[in-house]
């Protein structure tokens, strides 16, 4: 046997119908044709997401997605959480839109059934995040203002990282969980040339897991 001439299993289960058992036999595939496409709004008509021209440029000229006007939340890490006290955490929370401000409020939800700590934040301050830019995300210099200066661990226009702390209990078993509310007042208006009111997401975070277990 001519182990050359012989179709491997893997080029047999690609085609089940014929199923070649020579490579002579093998035919070319169907593929899903990968191209740049533009969106367009149904019913305003505006462009959503249009791409570069150029074939080789990965970049969107236009990119109003729905997930960019919403600001990004994350855990900073450097944090460890010990059973049956108290631990500070940096939430990082950055702008991903390139065009424009947004404003939120970050709002403990400690009533939440997945949360199994208890966090808190300061929910009654509102942070603005400056427009994203590459080139600025390492400069420290920003001025902040004196009251929120205190609460932060770092301001770098776009991205923000919030001090919190979180309480951890002394019989918590597995990973420490924490819920908030994202407050976000998105600087858009509705098709009819109404402002869009405040909206609220939850978040759930994972922390990981707790020193003493």
């Amino acid at each position: 046997m001519n182990v050359v001439v012989v179709t491997t299993l893997d080029q047999r289960l690609r085609d089940v119908k014929n199923q070649p058992a020579a490579t002579v036999q093998l035919k070319p595939l169907r593929k899903q044709l990968l191209i740049k496409k533009s969106v367009r709004c149904k019913k305003c008509d505006h462009s959503l997401c249009k791409p570069e021209f150029s074939t080789s440029n990965i970049k969107f000229k236009i990119q109003l997605l729905a997930q960019l006007q919403l600001p990004e939340v994350r855990i900073h890490p450097g944090y460890s959480l010990v059973a049956g006290k108290e631990c500070e955490v940096v939430l990082s929370v950055s702008n991903p839109d390139q065009l424009s401000q947004c404003t939120f409020k970050l709002v403990a939800d400690n009533d939440n059934q997945r949360s199994n700590c208890e966090i808190t934040t300061p929910s009654d301050v509102e942070f603005s995040l400056e427009p994203k830019n590459d080139a600025f995300s390492l400069d420290d210099s920003i001025e902040t203002d004196p009251e929120k200066e205190r609460l932060l661990e770092y301001n770098h226009g776009s991205k923000i990282g919030i001090k919190c702390s979180v309480n951890v209990p002394g019989d918590l078993a597995g990973n420490a969980k924490v819920c908030v509310k994202l407050h976000h007042t998105p600087l858009l208006t509705s098709t009819d040339g109404s402002t869009v009111s405040e909206q609220q997401f939850p978040i759930c975070i994972d922390l990981g897991s707790v020193q003493g277990f």
